[in-house]
């Protein structure tokens, strides 16, 4: 019964994939930082085409 009420509207939510990246830092790139690595994989998954899920908000990033 809806009892005057709208119904409540159904969201769907984006499909939310999970990948595991193993990688180590050799040679002169064991001195970057976290968050420039962090960077980096951000943009190899983007430059892959590999559909990533955003955060919300005024200026949206990839969820790593």
């Amino acid at each position: 019964m809806d009892y005057g009420r709208k119904p409540k509207r159904v969201h769907s939510t984006p499909l939310k994939i999970c990948y595991r990246i193993m990688y180590s830092k050799i040679g002169d790139l064991r001195f970057i930082g976290h968050l420039d690595t962090t960077r980096a994989l951000t943009r190899v998954l983007k430059r892959a085409g590999l559909p990533l899920v955003y955060s919300q908000g005024y200026k949206p990033k990839p969820k790593i």
